[in-house]
């Protein structure tokens, strides 16, 4: 397990909770005081590779793309508008994840504060603060949060329109992220 008390993992148990912008709230807030790192990890079963992978060298066993630019409205574009001073993209088949996460941490400076977008990611990485957003009053709930929801520091409902935790309430404190 990779230990890593400078990232901020969210999670969520369904699509449309807010993720992302529950992320670039926080990437905000700290642009102009900590160089940010924002990560997005998809995790691809064997069967996805041929029509989901994006990289052109993508032959292997992951893919790690900086975003530079993107379309409109996609999670890692959003998070550059945000603020973050580099987006990472890893595309990965998860029983790979070790490997490529320590692939990844070799071009992040080490106390750069990190957000990471991912369930599957906790299976290798601990964070300091691992948060998952759930839709209040649902039980609904994918596979990738389901093996890794019991390692949460939080579960955050969503209602629709906002969270029952702020973004402002997650704080990095130089080293670590908290929840004020």
């Amino acid at each position: 397990m990779i230990e890593l008390p400078n990232m901020l993992m969210i999670g969520a148990a369904e699509r449309k909770l807010g993720k992302t912008t529950f992320a670039t709230e926080i990437i905000r807030r700290y642009r102009n005081t900590h160089p940010v790192i924002a990560v997005k990890i998809t995790t691809l079963t064997e069967e996805e590779q041929a029509s989901h992978g994006t990289c052109d060298h993508f032959s292997g066993n992951y893919c790690i793309s900086e975003e530079r630019t993107g379309p409109e409205g996609k999670g890692t574009t959003r998070m550059l508008e945000a603020g973050a001073a580099r987006v990472f993209w890893l595309e990965v088949y998860g029983k790979f994840m070790d490997e490529a996460f320590n692939d990844l941490l070799e071009r992040i400076p080490k106390s750069a504060p990190v957000i990471c977008e991912s369930n599957s990611a906790r299976r290798a990485v601990k964070p300091s603060l691992f948060l998952v957003i759930k839709r209040k009053d649902s039980t609904e709930i994918k596979d990738s949060c389901r093996d890794v929801i019991e390692h949460a520091n939080r579960i955050i409902e969503f209602n629709g329109s906002g969270w029952n935790l702020q973004p402002e309430q997650v704080t990095f404190n130089g080293s670590r992220w908290l929840i004020t």
